[in-house]
């Protein structure tokens, strides 16, 4: 399993603990605790899902690219 499979993973469990959170930002608050460095990329940008789970798709691409390795 990929980071990223591991990463979706782990979200989608997140959002499922945290039934009071959108999925964006469930998906977001994850990554900003096991990945900072990179959520802090993603934060306050068009990509960025905490406030609108519309952009999540973009986000998971951008993410996905970070994590297999490209940049």
């Amino acid at each position: 399993m990929s980071e990223f499979e591991a990463y979706c993973a782990s979200a989608e469990a997140y959002a499922q603990r945290h039934p009071t959170q959108r999925r964006g930002q469930a998906f977001f608050n994850l990554l900003n605790r096991i990945r900072p460095e990179l959520a802090h990329v993603v934060w306050g940008t068009g990509r960025d899902p905490f406030g609108d789970d519309g952009t999540l798709p973009d986000f998971l691409a951008f993410v996905q690219s970070r994590m297999d390795g490209a940049t």
